[in-house]
């Protein structure tokens, strides 16, 4: 198992140099200049804007500019705001914003986890009765809407009708998460039901699960020891795949419920051009993304015995 995690730790290193390389190209190949748009109205002295450039490396071809970038994550600075937060590091914006964007996340990975995973396995269990009818109409419906309508539609029919759940701002803790949490797991849960529905019931028609159950094991164990276990390898690549989406797909929700997150922070930095806060966000992103998928495959072994890495 130790080589196989130090292998794909090795493997994490190209991926994190392709997939920045493309996120940063793209980001030099926008229109427009960030450093005139500074100004405004009133244009920057060009020697300021020169100055400018100078400074963020924006003088520089694109690989020169990248090389110097990568340099500059490995020794943990993302660069500074140009615009966004003028002067401030990147570590710091992140640091100051990611607390809410981390608790939106994990609340809605819990409504996905609690309802989607229950709903997927009772659907799989009573195929065909109105449970299971009820739970593919729902989880349609779910994915049909887009998340800024199911966001609305909470606000509207659940929190201005009940005082103490909020709709908008963190003032009151916890409980200030739980409609965005909802809205922003709707789809998710909808999926994660769906997948786990067809693959227990693939599962319920295997021939180990007849077996066991021809030899008088309970109905209990045969589904949540064999059945149940070996459907949730692709519910767990599904899950550490979606905490990633989760935490980088809060743009919409946070604007809807006015949480001050990541979200916010990369909206307002696309629109007034702020690559480096940009990039930066999404490579820590990315890093996000390469840890989740590691430590889905060392839980493979844990769910199915038969899997090997060494």
């Amino acid at each position: 198992m130790g080589r196989y995690i130090l292998r794909r730790l090795l493997q994490m290193i190209p991926v994190l140099i392709g997939t920045t390389f493309l996120i940063y190209a793209m980001n030099f190949a926008l229109p427009g200049d960030p450093v005139a748009a500074l100004g405004g109205d009133r244009p920057l002295p060009q020697e300021v804007q020169d100055q400018i450039r100078e400074r963020y490396n924006l003088d520089d071809p694109l690989l020169v500019q990248y090389a110097k970038y990568m340099g500059n994550v490995v020794q943990g600075d993302f660069g500074e705001s140009l615009s966004v937060r003028r002067g401030q590091d990147v570590t710091e914006i992140v640091a100051d914003t990611w607390p809410v964007t981390v608790r939106l996340a994990l609340v809605a990975f819990v409504f996905e986890i609690v309802i989607g995973l229950a709903a997927g396995v009772v659907a799989a269990l009573r195929r065909g009765s109105f449970v299971d009818n009820l739970v593919r109409g729902s989880t349609i419906l779910l994915v049909s809407l887009p998340i800024f309508v199911t966001a609305l539609v909470l606000q509207v029919a659940v929190g201005l009708r009940f005082d103490w759940i909020p709709v908008a701002g963190t003032q009151q803790g916890a409980v200030s998460y739980l409609l965005p949490g909802i809205a922003l797991a709707s789809v998710s849960l909808a999926y994660l039901a769906r997948l786990t529905r067809n693959s227990l019931m693939e599962n319920l028609r295997a021939d180990y699960v007849r077996t066991a159950t021809a030899k008088g094991l309970p109905r209990s164990r045969v589904v949540g020891r064999h059945a149940l276990r070996n459907s949730m390898i692709p519910v767990v690549t599904f899950l550490a795949f979606d905490l990633g989406v989760l935490l980088s797909g809060t743009i919409v929700t946070e604007g809807i419920f006015n949480l001050n997150g990541i979200g916010g922070i990369v909206f307002d930095a696309i629109r007034q051009q702020d690559g480096t806060v940009v990039v930066g966000i999404v490579t820590m992103f990315v890093l996000v993304y390469l840890v989740a998928n590691l430590i889905v495959d060392v839980l493979y072994a844990a769910l199915d015995p038969r899997i090997r890495y060494e």
